[in-house]
């Protein structure tokens, strides 16, 4: 017996075609879906590429718990997907954590590894699809099953979410906000401004679109020079040009299209999902049990910064005709004369601070006067020698002369002797004179130069030194460039104080911040015959050290925020901080152990080439002894069930 006709097209329809009908021609199955495929393409397609995708109405996501545990909803609502599906939920959608945790075990640990404790990242996804209702008699051979007498005789618009492990793609929009985000970066100036060309290629050298085969454009690499300025005079032509090589060059990479003559693969290619939030689920094993579970100790958690979100043409009407303006009047009236100037704004941030000048000449204090000389002192007289007894016969010898000294007065004549004259006596001791008193002090002179009060130190982190029981969720979670990828991080901020306008580059890379100046240990018990404690360097994917920006800092040095930067191509980049980004597995294998810190300050570069005067004192900040150099050591104590 043969097979009856099919009611199925046998190809794909094309988007490109639709129906040239003609007088007796016989249409079919595939001349009435290749009719719909064409009318529905064109409506997507004006969807698609004129209004974008993203959220339209409603959609709100939300944690709740009841009786079952805790449950994720998402309200009623209508979004557009990146095929430019019109999709609608018609009633509010929830799914049970506990169920979906207990259905999706292999994932999780095929994710986290063996036992998975931790948290998980699931997407939240919206997605287009259509079922087939009304069931009609259809002709057809006999003796065939009840099932193939009917065939639906509708398609009904209907939807699908998902909780997923892997994100929708959204190459263009996540390129689209980068875009904006860096020409707004580009000021208007009231100057002469920067040449035409200059703009455009700088926008093309950011996007890394020269050269380069379609796929992600990153303009986070390369900020805008800072020579760059648009004319205020011009900015409407500047702009025109900025946004058409966004239209001509930059779109059509992130979109993929391949420039075929009908496009029709590239549109089967398009994501058919669209992200609505992200879903951090917290999971643990439970070792009674024997099965994986919610902790319930961590609270989900939902992000939605990355959602594409589709504001309505009149809500934008709105906010560009009053949505800021100030008051004011329409009339008919001519231009008013010009209003009195403005007060003075604020006064900006205070700027980095110079280079140290040179040091100044060693001060010379001036001599004092020479003090008065003492007076002459007068000698003592010396003794009368003693009266020579008298010689008998001729007259002796005259005696020698004694040592000259002061003369002193002569003394009384001897009577003369009859034998030989006696010897002088010794001449009396020589005068000293009484010193002068001391000259005045000479002024001081000026002083020289000390300690230098300018180096750059370790202002601030995102953990507490010395913390007894640390969870993950206690630290910061720094905003990533690769979506998915690990956030709690250990960061540390640079600069001369604990302020945002006093944070310091250095310099990121080998032979400055890397993995042998920035390091992390954790102390292993080893039970030998000797027990024994040894620290061991955390290594590998679970641990990365990137290069940060600081968002925000408190007063009192604790990192509040922060986002990664990228690294050129020789893996080096200028920071204001610097983060060791831990992977949960990390925390799940080391629990309940010690983590220690260090930072190698001598060898890490500031921006005036000096090190880091990294000495943690106390354990206060900022850290520093006002000599360049120095090693930061900080630990914590991990939480037995982080």
């Amino acid at each position: 017996m043969s097979a009856g006709p099919t009611n199925q097209p046998t190809v794909l329809p094309s988007p490109a075609k639709h129906v040239n009908y003609t007088l007796g021609m016989i249409l079919g199955v595939d001349d009435f879906v290749q009719e719909f495929a064409y009318l529905s393409s064109r409506d997507q397609s004006l969807a698609r590429d004129v209004v974008g995708y993203g959220t339209v109405s409603g959609l709100r996501i939300a944690l709740e718990s009841d009786a079952r545990g805790p449950r994720v909803s998402v309200s009623p609502g209508t979004a557009l997907s990146p095929r430019g599906q019109m999709i609608r939920v018609c009633a509010a959608q929830c799914a049970y954590l506990t169920d979906w945790v207990r259905d999706h075990r292999r994932e999780i640990v095929e994710r986290l590894g063996s036992p998975p404790d931790g948290e998980v990242t699931a997407y939240i996804a919206l997605c287009y699809r259509d079922c087939a209702v009304d069931p009609v008699p259809i002709p057809g051979e006999p003796c065939r099953a009840e099932e193939d007498m009917m065939a639906p005789s509708r398609l009904v618009d209907d939807f699908r979410l998902e909780l997923r492990f892997d994100a929708p793609d959204q190459t263009e929009e996540d390129a689209l906000r980068q875009f904006v985000a860096w020409l707004s970066d580009v000021p208007i100036d009231s100057g002469p401004g920067s040449a035409l060309n200059d703009l455009l290629d700088a926008i093309r050298t950011a996007a890394q679109s020269i050269g380069s085969p379609p796929g992600t454009l990153d303009f986070m690499l390369d900020p805008p020079p800072p020579f760059l300025r648009i004319p205020s005079a011009h900015a409407c032509d500047y702009l025109r040009a900025a946004f058409r090589v966004w239209v001509t060059e930059l779109r059509p990479r992130v979109r993929g299209s391949n420039g075929s003559g009908c496009c029709e693969s590239s549109e089967r290619n398009i994501e058919e999902c669209l992200l609505l939030g992200e879903l951090t689920v917290p999971i643990r094993l439970d070792a009674l049990a024997g099965e994986w579970q919610l902790d319930p100790d961590v609270p989900a958690q939902i992000r939605e910064e990355r959602r594409p979100v589709l504001v309505h043409l009149r809500l934008l009407q709105e906010w560009l005709v009053c949505g800021r303006a100030a008051p004011a009047t329409v009339g008919g009236g001519g231009t008013g004369a010009t209003g009195p100037v403005g007060p003075t704004g604020p006064t900006g941030a205070t700027g980095p601070r110079g280079p140290r000048g040179p040091t100044g000449a060693t001060g010379t204090g001036v001599t004092g006067p020479t003090g008065p000389t003492g007076a002459s002192g007068d000698g003592v007289t010396g003794p009368t020698g003693p009266t020579g007894a008298t010689g008998v016969g001729v007259t002796g010898p005259t005696g020698a002369a004694g040592a000259t000294g002061v003369t002193g007065p002569t003394g009384a004549t001897g009577a003369t002797g009859a034998g030989v004259t006696g010897p002088t006596g010794p001449a009396g001791p020589t005068g000293t004179g009484l010193p002068g008193p001391p000259g005045a002090t000479g002024p001081t002179g000026p002083q020289g130069a000390g300690l230098p009060d300018d180096l750059t130190r370790i202002v601030g982190m995102s953990w507490r030194h010395g913390a007894p029981q640390l969870r993950s969720n206690d630290l910061i979670a720094v905003t990533r460039l690769t979506p998915g990828a690990a956030r709690s991080a250990f960061v540390v901020a640079f600069g001369t104080k604990p302020d945002g306008g006093a944070l310091r580059k250095v310099r990121f890379g080998p032979n400055s911040i890397d993995d042998n100046t920035f390091e992390m240990f954790f102390l292993q018990q080893f039970a030998g015959v000797i027990p024994t404690q040894f620290w061991a360097k955390v290594t590998g994917r679970m641990a990365e050290l990137i290069p940060v920006n600081i968002d925000s800092i408190d007063p009192g040095g604790a990192v509040l925020a922060a986002t990664e930067l990228a690294v050129g191509p020789n893996g080096v980049a200028s920071a204001n901080g610097a983060a060791i980004v831990l992977n949960r597995e990390l925390f799940v294998a080391l629990r309940g152990l010690r983590l220690q810190i260090q930072i190698k300050g001598d060898f890490i570069e500031d921006e005036t080439r000096r090190g880091v005067d990294g000495n943690f004192i106390l354990g206060t900040l900022p850290t520093g002894d006002r000599v360049p150099g120095g090693t930061f050591w900080s630990w914590v104590q991990l939480h037995p069930n982080p």
